[in-house]
């Protein structure tokens, strides 16, 4: 038996879920109808957590609350894992909060990526994470994880190939040609807010007059797409 659990960014599947014949879980709202009280805490209430056998899944995404998000899936595994009698507890992210700060750029930083993973698994026991298309793919730090990559990257590319015959697939940055494979251009970034793309002679060569796919694995701001 696999028990589903939806956070409430991940509420909008649960139609899609029950017309593949699973029944997911939702938490419950607080007397006021919500999950968040006046001054901004979190509600959290599974009234059939402590029921649960079998492998349970978590589905969350980190987005549009990372971290208002990040305490309601945490308070969902500690209730799981109060559950002696639980069976694995699994984490599905369509969006994994902080996973652009997957390394440490300058000194003083946190790997906050590597730290969530690790939290995940050590403190709440989570046996897998699942992560689509995530930006941490490739880093070496996480095969030390339970992590799977699950990837939408072929399932798009064939359909913008059928749109449009020809069309070129490229990526904007160093970091998503190494998790994708494709070629690309150079992102030189300032800040959050500017980045600058830089081309070589072939790659120009090569789209020049085509239409050109630009696969990227987050989309924020668009600022990428903007350049």
């Amino acid at each position: 038996m696999v028990n589903v659990i939806l956070t409430s960014t991940a509420e909008h599947l649960k139609e899609g879920l029950q017309k593949a014949g699973i029944n997911p879980t939702i938490p419950e709202k607080n007397r006021d109808g919500k999950r968040t009280f006046p001054d901004g805490e979190v509600y959290v209430r599974i009234p059939g957590a402590q029921g649960m056998r079998g492998r349970t899944v978590v589905v969350h995404s980190g987005m549009p609350d990372p971290n208002g998000g990040l305490m309601e899936l945490e308070m969902i595994l500690e209730l799981l894992s109060r559950n002696r009698e639980t069976g694995p507890i699994e984490v599905f992210f369509t969006y994994f909060p902080y996973g652009m700060q997957d390394s440490v750029f300058e000194h003083g930083e946190l790997n906050t990526a590597e730290s969530l993973v690790k939290k995940l698994t050590g403190y709440y026991g989570v046996k897998r994470i699942y992560v689509i298309d995530a930006h941490f793919l490739g880093r070496d730090w996480v095969k030390n994880y339970p992590v799977r990559n699950i990837s939408a990257l072929d399932m798009l590319t064939q359909a913008a190939e059928r749109d449009f015959p020809g069309i070129v697939n490229m990526a904007p940055d160093i970091g998503c040609q190494r998790r994708t494979g494709l070629s690309g251009t150079e992102k030189l970034r300032t800040n959050s807010f500017t980045a600058e793309i830089r081309s070589g002679a072939e790659f120009r060569a090569a789209v020049e007059g085509g239409v050109v796919g630009a696969v990227d694995d987050l989309l924020e701001t668009g600022g990428t797409m903007d350049r």
